[in-house]
């Protein structure tokens, strides 16, 4: 048995290690050549730089105008951010209940997972509280009883912060004994949110509107570099190239554009955020605020970058696809 095994093992053994071997080299040809035409393509853009920088500016403008619009909208959300503060459900309770009862509905409320805090107005103080700011209190002081009956006022989570939510909240406390009417004031709310809700869609469509724009920015610049290498191109293709060999350079240098212009971009509204903070701050002080303007953070730059250099890379590829597979040599 030894014997007629270890041949096979060996030979087996050297598939494998040849196997590998080649799998490896190929693996380092490949990365090898991707890193040749990539360095090329910026290579290629750099020696022409106020062309490139040229068309780089145009995607950094394409790209900060619905950016700016997004930080925009963020600050305004942050801005207003009080609204919690504001957000207030009054629960008035039916005029017969007692103290004792009054006071284990109080806890129950407190309980609910949606309510942050909680404030007990009882019938006196609700009172005293409707004399003070109604002027009426020498016809109220005529009454035998007091009309007024005892609120809990509530203030609900940060997390429960649209209408659908206080809606459901809301016809969840009414269900509660005791409970008369609850009442809650969500025309405001209803209203902030229709707003951001609008501002958001209008970012949304220039964002696309603008990506488009890029698109054939690359597109064009792409196709022109296409017509200029074209004998370079049917020289390519007549000693064996592929289209597949033919078109990645080409796709490296949309990607570089792309990243270019998403790098201009985020560059451009650093310098806008710094130069507006100083003003708004300012501006905020002037009414007892601590507000501070914020700016692209780490995640949004990367986002705008890659994005940017998806683009590219996708106009490149749009535009090769339409001109590159009709040049043949003849």
């Amino acid at each position: 048995m030894p014997k007629v095994n270890l041949p096979k093992s060996k030979s087996k053994g050297k598939g494998v290690y040849h196997s590998q071997t080649t799998l490896l080299g190929l693996s380092k040809h490949w990365f090898a050549n991707h890193k040749s035409l990539s360095l090329d393509s910026l290579s290629r853009l750099l020696k022409t730089p106020l062309q490139s920088l040229l068309t780089w500016l145009v995607i950094a403008i394409a790209l900060a105008l619905p950016t700016a619009l997004f930080l925009s909208l963020e600050n305004i959300q942050k801005l207003g951010q009080g609204w919690r503060d504001n957000a207030q459900i009054s629960v008035f309770l039916q005029q017969q209940a007692q103290p004792v009862a009054i006071d284990a509905l109080f806890s129950t409320l407190l309980d609910y997972d949606e309510i942050e805090n909680a404030e007990l107005i009882n019938a006196e103080q609700a009172l005293a509280e409707f004399q003070r700011y109604s002027g009426l209190g020498d016809v109220l002081n005529i009454l035998d009883d007091n009309p007024l009956p005892a609120v809990i006022v509530l203030y609900p989570q940060p997390r429960i912060d649209n209408p659908e939510k206080l809606s459901v909240l809301q016809g969840r406390i009414a269900r509660e004994p005791l409970v008369d009417h609850v009442q809650l004031d969500m025309g405001w709310l209803k209203r902030l949110h229709e707003i951001v809700d609008l501002a958001r869609r209008i970012v949304l469509s220039l964002a696309c509107l603008l990506s488009v724009g890029v698109l054939l920015i690359v597109g064009n610049t792409i196709r022109l570099a296409i017509e200029n290498r074209r004998d370079e191109i049917v020289i390519v293709k007549l000693v064996g190239g592929t289209n597949a060999f033919v078109r990645r350079p080409f796709l490296y240098t949309g990607w570089w554009y792309g990243v270019g212009g998403g790098i201009l971009a985020t560059v451009l509204l650093t310098i806008v955020s710094y130069w507006l903070s100083g003003p708004v701050s300012r501006l905020a002080s002037l009414y007892q605020s601590s507000y501070q303007l914020s700016g692209l953070d780490i995640q949004l730059i990367i986002g705008v970058i890659l994005g940017s250099g998806f683009l590219g890379w996708l106009g490149a590829w749009i535009a090769v696809s339409r001109h590159l597979y009709s040049i043949e040599p003849s």
